[in-house]
C-alpha cells in the first residue's frame, strides 16, 4: 500500500531520487531509509558497511552539470543509522572509498591537483596518509585481506 503523502492527483509520485535503505534480507518488511534526497544537490554513493558490521562510510557529493557525481567529502556512521548522524572523516572530494580489513583505515582516491592518488586515512584519529606519489589517476583501492 502507498502511503497517502506519496500520492499526488491521484498517482504514485517517487519520494526522492536518491537514498540510502538498511534492511535485514531476513525480514525484508523493516525496511529503514538513512538517507533521502528529492534533489541531485545532494546524494550519497559507495556506502560500505565496516568488516564487524559496526559502521558505514558513504562518499557525499552532488550530481555536477556534467551529470556525474561530485564528491564533496567521506562520512562515517554506525550502521543502521541515519547518515546525519555520522562524523566527518574527510572534508574533501572522496572517491570508492573501502575499509581496511580489520576496520581501523578507510582507504580511498581523491583528487589532489591533476593526479587521483590514494589515500588512507585512521577513522579513530584522523591522520590521513598519502599512498601513492606519481600522477596516477587511481580508483577502486582495496586491500588485501592479509594487510593489517
Amino acid at each position: 500500500e502507498i502511503p497517502e503523502e506519496f500520492i499526488k492527483d491521484g498517482k504514485a509520485t517517487k519520494p526522492f531520487l536518491h537514498g540510502v535503505i538498511h534492511f535485514d534480507p531476513a525480514d525484508l518488511k523493516t525496511l529503514q531509509v538513512l538517507f533521502a534526497s528529492p534533489t541531485n544537490d545532494q546524494l550519497l554513493t559507495n556506502p560500505v558497511s565496516s568488516p564487524d558490521g559496526a559502521k558505514s562510510i558513504y562518499s557525499v557529493g552532488k550530481v555536477g552539470p556534467s551529470g556525474e557525481f561530485e564528491p564533496t567529502q567521506l562520512v562515517v556512521a554506525p550502521l543502521g543509522k541515519p547518515a546525519s548522524e555520522g562524523t566527518l572523516l574527510v572534508a574533501k572530494g572522496v572517491f570508492e572509498p573501502s575499509w581496511s580489513p580489520n576496520g581501523k583505515d578507510v582507504i580511498y582516491a581523491r583528487r589532489d591537483g591533476p593526479a587521483r592518488p590514494i589515500f588512507k586515512i585512521d577513522v579513530e584519529s584522523g591522520a590521513e596518509t598519502k599512498l601513492t606519489h606519481d600522477e596516477g589517476e587511481y580508483g577502486y583501492p582495496v586491500l588485501s585481506p592479509q594487510t593489517l
